[in-house]
């Protein structure tokens, strides 16, 4: 087997996990490729010069592999998903970094992964993702999402009004610091944070949350994966973010939005015991008693 190991270059409490995964590939006769920046960190801050098979340069095109392992937090597993997406390479996480609900392996299970992974023994997700396109066309990075796509405003105290339509039909008029389009991926992530309903990873589905909204009717809606949804923004500062997964851009007000399902998913590689279900519990302490 041949892999690719994206890695986050944050994680000095966690040497032993790393050490621990690359012992176990080894052991197992595994061949890697590690990212440029990864395998820099390892040798450069951590003194560990793992037995590899390949370094990945930045701007590599990614060799033929079978799986792509991600090691850190949910920021790396984002990362990693936008560089592997369009190939269909499954990708398993293991947390070192903090919640961990994407990459949801811990340090203790990284042998029994290994096994499963090894061994066909793994379940594989498939996760739809977002993709968006302006109408001034100054996106400067990959415009697909597996968490969320953010409208937000940019420097100002001032609200921004989103005029938004779905599927060419009027829908609202936000006045809120923002609006939220998350996945079923996404829907644990900002847009729960925010009072956005949780959605089953499966369920065709996206939502749509504004970000303290100036009225209370303006509430999250759910809609169908197949629906477009278009957004022109006004700004007193004459300009707002847009956010895709975190990576960000200043657009100029009365530019046009347009969300909608991207052509490519995300395959995600989860061991048997960590169902939707336990995931909540574990994470997200779902229906835990306090008292």
């Amino acid at each position: 087997m041949r892999i690719i190991i994206f890695g986050s270059c944050y994680q000095n409490s966690n040497p032993e996990a790393i050490h621990n995964l690359f012992t176990e590939l080894f052991r197992h006769g595994v061949e890697s490729v590690v990212e440029r920046s990864f395998y820099n960190y390892m040798t450069d801050s951590m003194g560990f010069k793992p037995a590899i098979g390949e370094v990945l340069e930045a701007d590599s095109p990614l060799p033929p592999v079978d799986a792509v392992i991600s090691v850190g937090g949910d920021g790396t597993f984002l990362r990693t998903a936008g560089r592997v997406a369009p190939h269909d390479i499954p990708i398993l996480g293991i947390n070192t970094g903090g919640l961990g609900y994407l990459a949801d392996v811990t340090p203790q299970e990284i042998p029994s992964a290994i096994m499963d992974l090894l061994s066909g023994n793994l379940v594989e997700e498939v996760r739809s993702q977002l993709t968006v396109r302006t109408s001034c066309n100054t996106l400067n990075y990959a415009t697909f999402a597996l968490n969320e796509i953010a409208i937000l405003k940019a420097d100002t105290a001032s609200m921004i009004t989103l005029y938004t339509s779905l599927n060419n039909n009027f829908l609202a008029t936000y006045q809120s610091d923002g609006l939220i389009v998350a996945t079923p991926t996404g829907s644990t992530a900002y847009n729960l944070s925010v009072g956005g309903p949780i959605l089953a990873p499966q369920s065709q589905s996206f939502v749509v949350t504004p970000i303290a909204a100036h009225s209370l009717t303006m509430r999250p809606l759910v809609i169908t994966d197949s629906s477009e949804i278009s957004v022109k923004v006004e700004s007193r500062s004459s300009s707002y973010r847009l956010s895709c997964d975190g990576k960000s851009v200043i657009l100029p007000a009365d530019s046009e939005i347009y969300i909608k399902k991207a052509p490519v998913c995300v395959h995600i590689l989860k061991q048997r015991e960590h169902s939707f279900a336990a995931t909540l519990r574990s994470k997200l302490m779902w229906g835990v008693n306090p008292r």
